[in-house]
């Protein structure tokens, strides 16, 4: 049989439990009360950034979650994360393409590449067996011999060929490029 003192120490110990769990589950109702404040410039900033450089996505979860109602959108910060962002847009447009020419290579997609030019430089090309890289501001990664992965000469003219008139099918493999599709041969090629 328990005696009072058993009792009483049960209780107190049963009551320590209590406040211990209650001390824990209060910790994480209230975990951001515990953080210290970001400067609002740095969150107007990161916000503008982060919307430009995830074309509004980050935006619309902010709203669809309800958590953007610290942000200063007419802010001079939130302007300079939205200009900086562009930046961020820009490499996660190159790094889509990146992704989508590796992924195409990977499935064979890419195994047979088409190189548009003019008429008369398909002649010589032909003479020649070589197809010679560009260079210059239409190089615009690196030189070498553009490719095609896809047989259209509207996304040709797309992807920045000078003419359609005449395409020749490499049955290479060359270097996957930003720009979806666009494959590069360093240097030259030689057909034969």
């Amino acid at each position: 049989m328990l005696g009072t003192g058993a009792f009483t120490q049960l209780f107190n110990g049963e009551q320590s439990l209590k406040a211990d769990a209650q001390k824990r589950r209060s910790f994480w109702e209230n975990f951001g009360r515990h953080l210290p404040s970001l400067p609002q410039g740095g969150v107007d900033f990161a916000s503008g950034f982060g919307d430009m450089a995830s074309f509004g996505l980050s935006e619309y979860i902010r709203e669809l979650y309800g958590i953007d109602g610290g942000i200063n959108y007419g802010s001079s910060e939130y302007n300079a994360g939205l200009y900086s962002g562009v930046v961020g847009s820009i490499g996660t447009i190159a790094a889509g393409g990146m992704a989508f020419n590796v992924g195409l290579r990977s499935v064979g997609g890419a195994n047979q590449l088409y190189h548009f030019t003019t008429a008369a430089n398909a002649a010589g090309i032909s003479s020649s067996g070589v197809i010679h890289g560009s260079s210059g501001l239409r190089a615009l990664y690196g030189q070498g011999v553009y490719t095609s992965a896809f047989r259209s000469a509207g996304y040709a003219r797309v992807q920045g060929a000078v003419s359609t008139e005449a395409m020749i099918t490499i049955n290479s493999r060359a270097l996957a490029t930003p720009f979806p599709g666009t494959f590069r041969f360093p240097g030259s090629v030689k057909l034969r």
